[in-house]
């Protein structure tokens, strides 16, 4: 780099240094994972009771 040129400064948004697709949405999966994990939690817990 030449000395003489003024350096510039990097400037990133939220989205792309969280590394997440920008028009993804990665909520919506953890939501129903959550939901199906406690519908199976219920499940085994009813079968011992």
């Amino acid at each position: 780099m030449n000395k003489r040129e003024p350096r510039k400064p990097l400037v990133f948004s939220g989205e792309q240094v969280s590394g997440r697709e920008i028009n993804g949405s990665s909520l919506m999966p953890m939501l129903i994972a959550g939901l199906v994990l406690i519908a199976v939690g219920y499940v085994v817990v009813m079968v011992f009771v």
